[in-house]
């Protein structure tokens, strides 16, 4: 399942379940002669709309049977989405601080936990290579020999089923020999033992300790490698520029010579 997947039919089936829990209120309160609420027609009203765009929004954009099988192959979460929106819609005096407040709080931790690992998002990270040394982004390292050397791309792609307002992609970029790219472990590249940090950084209870590890590393569980070739040079230095580009689904990496 993609983001963008995850992002249209969640949201619809939230908005659904909101939109059905406010009509059903009104058939009840119908039927047993109680005032009817304007304001739940309304937010029903709105919510159904919203349903009804997202809906056409993947008929028109999306083919309906890869729809049909991403629902059927999460359905589970799908069906959780719905059951908080139509729980949200029948309490939502008392949980909307909260939820607010949660909602705040994840996306600022979740965004803060994965830029204390990786310097890029999207942009130009400037690249310069020299006889004895290669430069890119934060990383610097001396070589003897450019050809035997590439910029690596380690980037972490968030959980498609993350559903908070923050980029899908994370990059860091160092500079390694192709016999370390090509021979050893690629994990050793990320320093997973470093997620434990967060906890004491914070002061976090002992009890949610375990609970905020595994959320660390669900939250950083995708990364992949990207070898970026520097070309043959005759002339030092060089300067070059890698641009990162991300949309909902994809990242695209490349390397272009300035100078």
């Amino acid at each position: 399942m993609r983001f963008s997947d995850a992002l249209f039919l969640g949201l619809s089936t939230f908005f659904c379940g909101i939109a059905i829990n406010c009509f059903l209120c009104i058939v009840f309160r119908f039927f047993a002669k109680k005032e009817i609420n304007d304001c739940r027609f309304s937010i029903g009203c709105i919510c159904l709309s919203c349903f009804v765009v997202l809906i056409a929004t993947l008929l028109l954009f999306f083919k309906p049977e890869s729809m049909v099988n991403v629902f059927r192959g999460d359905v589970f979460y799908f069906l959780i989405l719905f059951a908080a929106g139509f729980v949200f819609s029948a309490f939502w005096k008392i949980l909307i601080m909260p939820v607010l407040f949660c909602f705040v709080l994840l996306t600022v931790y979740s965004n803060w936990v994965v830029k204390s690992f990786f310097d890029y998002s999207s942009g130009l990270v400037p690249v310069t290579v020299s006889k004895d040394s290669i430069e890119a982004g934060a990383s610097t390292v001396a070589v003897q020999d450019c050809d035997e050397y590439i910029i690596l791309a380690e980037v972490c792609q968030l959980p498609v089923k993350l559903l908070l307002p923050a980029n899908r992609f994370y990059c860091s970029f160092f500079v390694v020999s192709k016999t370390k790219f090509y021979n050893d472990n690629l994990n050793l590249f990320f320093d997973y033992e470093g997620l434990d940090k967060f906890s004491v950084k914070l002061h976090i209870p002992e009890p949610l300790q375990k609970f905020v590890r595994l959320y660390n590393s669900w939250l950083l569980r995708k990364i992949d490698y990207v070898p970026i070739e520097i070309p043959k040079l005759k002339q030092y230095p060089a300067l070059f520029s890698i641009h990162v580009n991300q949309s909902l689904d994809d990242c695209s990496i490349l390397l272009v010579r300035d100078l």
